[in-house]
């Protein structure tokens, strides 16, 4: 899967960040998938998860999606602040997954640079 990820996928994100799974050692990956599962549930239910991930298919919905890509190429600021939650737990977890997806872009990046070198 990976080998086809990089051959003949473009660059997203999501997959990038998720590419790594696919290395772990089944029994490792099953450890660690069950000890999350019930957080992730509570992240992607109710309230948080129309908060946390808006439907950008929906028209009715206005409010901006943060794309860093899109951040960096405009020399914008972002201000993210966690602490407005009132779940300790979500508010790391939602600045977890947001630092991990920007360390993800800038190793795409990176990627990106050295190949023209």
């Amino acid at each position: 899967m990976v080998r086809y990820l990089n051959t003949y996928a473009t660059f997203d994100q999501v997959l990038e960040g998720l590419m790594p799974a696919f290395r772990y050692d089944r029994e490792y990956f099953l450890k660690i998938t069950v000890s999350i599962k019930p957080f992730l549930e509570k992240l992607t239910t109710g309230n948080i998860a129309s908060i946390l991930a808006p439907d950008k298919a929906n028209s009715d919905d206005q409010r901006p999606v943060l794309e860093w890509a899109q951040a960096i190429r405009s020399n914008a600021v972002v201000y993210v602040g966690l602490d407005a939650l009132t779940d300790p737990e979500v508010a790391s977890a939602v600045g977890a997954s947001m630092f991990s997806d920007l360390t993800s872009l800038a190793g795409h990046i990176r990627g990106q640079y050295w190949k023209r070198d």
